[in-house]
């Protein structure tokens, strides 16, 4: 700013200067803004944030307000809940009393049966069949005894009868690889592997003929391929010269 202070004067210090004041206190005035100027934009800028602010909050109530008259009342909502409650309730009601009517009923339907001296007559009267129908212990263990004879004499056939029952005195039974029974000569060498059981487990066997040839290994003979033989090479002639001496 300058300020020289003689307003006929023009200095080059003026056309140097971002502003010209014709005296110092002007110039003063100019570089210190009024308090109260500040004070005034800034009370003005208060009011119209607070108006912003209610007129906000203003049009979020009314938004509010109108969202709330769009929406049903409490008692729309819960009448037909109350309405069905106020059914139920009616109808456990009526089925409770019907459910003791009838228990009642039946209570005095069989009132008249349950009298001390009718009930001390029937508990005579089924002691005096159960005693009536009371036998030795004799007849009771003889049938058992019967059945069990009958049952070891079955037991000891059984034994006699099954194809293990031997292999405790030294014999042995032959099986095929897939469990099935081998009865004969024929069979065993068309097996060629089966296995021997004895009494205290089995072990497996390759069954040969009189010739010591197997069946598994005349198949392994029959499915070998002969080997080819080489042919032969020929030797290529000698062109060479032959000798004169």
């Amino acid at each position: 700013i300058s300020a020289v202070g003689h307003e006929t004067d023009t200095t080059l210090s003026d056309f140097a200067a971002d502003l010209r004041a014709p005296t110092p206190t002007a110039a003063a005035e100019m570089a210190v803004p009024v308090r109260a100027d500040w004070l005034a934009t800034l009370s003005d800028a208060k009011a119209r944030m607070a108006r912003a602010v209610q007129r906000g909050f203003t049009t979020a109530q009314e938004r509010l307000e109108a969202q709330r008259r769009l929406m049903p009342a409490l008692n729309d909502l819960l009448r037909p809940h109350q309405q069905r409650v106020d059914e139920l309730s009616d109808a456990l009601n009526y089925a409770l009393s019907q459910q003791v009517g009838q228990a009642r009923n039946n209570f005095a339907a069989t009132e008249g049966s349950l009298r001390p001296a009718l009930l001390k007559q029937k508990l005579e009267s089924g002691q005096k069949n159960l005693a009536r129908f009371d036998l030795p212990v004799a007849l009771i263990r003889r049938p058992l005894d019967d059945a069990r004879q009958r049952l070891d004499s079955l037991w000891r056939l059984a034994q006699q009868v099954s194809p293990d029952g031997p292999l405790k005195r030294g014999y042995a039974r032959i099986s095929s690889q897939d469990g099935s029974f081998v009865g004969g000569r024929e069979d065993a060498i068309r097996q060629g592997r089966v296995n021997l059981h004895f009494h205290d487990g089995k072990v497996g066997a390759l069954i040969e003929d009189e010739s010591g040839n197997s069946a598994i290994s005349s198949a392994q003979k029959a499915k070998a391929k002969p080997v080819p033989k080489r042919p032969k090479v020929k030797k290529p002639a000698d062109d060479r010269q032959q000798d004169l001496f």
